[in-house]
């Protein structure tokens, strides 16, 4: 095998290493947009549902309907947390990316 083959194969092989890293990277910045986004769209409507349902208690509100808002609330606020967690990761999974 001639030297000039040899640096072919070596470009080739690492031509088909940066075109999968580039692809990886697209879809961390994808998985990480996505995220972000869900993330956003749960802040915005535990805010929403909060202020509604506040007027809501201003109106009229027995303890039951409290109790129901508090613990579906609780709930909302680890969904949101749990989807915080998920943008952290795949925003470390895309700075990996850009890495490579």
């Amino acid at each position: 095998m001639s030297g000039i083959q040899a640096l072919l194969m070596v470009l080739e092989s690492a031509e088909k290493a940066r075109d999968e890293a580039v692809s990886a990277m697209e879809a961390a910045r994808q998985a990480h947009e996505s995220s972000r986004q869900q993330a956003q769209s749960l802040t915005d409507w535990r805010q929403e549902y909060q202020r509604r349902w506040q007027t809501q208690f201003q109106q009229s509100g027995g303890m039951e309907i409290v109790r129901c808002y508090q613990d579906f609330t609780v709930r909302l606020g680890e969904a949101v947390s749990e989807q915080d967690r998920r943008v952290a990761m795949t925003e470390q999974q895309l700075a990996r990316c850009r890495a490579l």
